[in-house]
């Protein structure tokens, strides 16, 4: 099952004006409390001091593409089953530079299936990344996006606490 978390938390910038962040990611998990478990798993490393606005059940029929860098996009689909004469529509979430190639590589996707399919929207996600606790692939993908939000300097230090290095010596 597909969980969509919400984060936030704040960061002082170079003039000392706080500014305040949300993020939201994709958990593959088995309930919402295995979602909180991975929240705090995984932004470990980067965010030491945040607060989780929400966890969602979200239902995406697909995943695809890891660690081809870009963005998420929500690409819509409608299947017409012409022997029963039905339509349905599905969510499928794909990672891509930009629209074009999300739909490039929804159409890749549903190359091999028998149903009449039309993309008829794909839409930028704020979705971060994608957390699949039983996918190396994914997993790395996760971790090479959480890297580069912390290069580009939203990480955080601890508000309440000081970091004190215990270990090295004093300079007089």
């Amino acid at each position: 099952m597909w969980y969509q978390s919400k984060v936030s938390y704040r960061l002082q910038d170079n003039f000392g004006k706080w500014k305040s962040y949300t993020e939201q990611y994709l958990h593959d998990a088995v309930s919402f409390s295995d979602v909180e478990t991975q929240i705090y798993s995984v932004l470990e490393g980067r965010l030491t001091d945040f607060e989780i606005k929400g966890i969602s059940l979200v239902k995406f029929e697909g995943v695809y593409e890891p660690h081809v860098g870009g963005d998420f996009y929500k690409v819509t689909i409608l299947t017409e089953d012409t022997i029963e004469d039905k339509k349905s529509n599905s969510a499928h979430l794909v990672a891509a530079a930009d629209v074009v190639d999300a739909e490039r590589r929804t159409e890749k996707y549903m190359s091999g299936w028998l149903s009449n399919n039309t993309i008829i929207a794909v839409v930028k996600s704020p979705i971060l990344g994608v957390w699949h606790p039983f996918s190396e692939d994914w997993q790395n993908d996760f971790k090479s996006r959480q890297a580069d939000l912390a290069d580009s300097g939203r990480e955080s230090a601890d508000v309440n606490q000081m970091n004190i290095p215990f270990g090295e010596p004093v300079e007089a």
